[in-house]
């Protein structure tokens, strides 16, 4: 947040539409944007983010990605 925030008004302000952690055990960040490349130049640079894997989520996935499992919330 606080890159988007200090890039917001510059010729390199993010492209990405949205950043969530689904579920802190998972240790799975999600970053919304049209382009992989505008989720690689978000998380550049950040060191508690290690860029092992991008995976694409489909979109007829991505709404799972904001449920709540009810069990968990219990």
């Amino acid at each position: 947040m606080n890159k988007y925030l200090a890039l917001k008004n510059t010729k390199q302000s993010l492209s990405i539409l949205s950043a969530t952690v689904s579920d802190p055990l998972k240790c799975s960040l999600y970053v919304e944007a049209y382009k992989e490349m505008h989720v690689r130049n978000a998380i550049k640079g950040i060191a508690t983010i290690f860029q092992r894997t991008i995976l694409k989520v489909p979109k007829e996935e991505a709404p799972g990605v904001y449920q709540v499992d009810k069990a968990s919330t219990m």
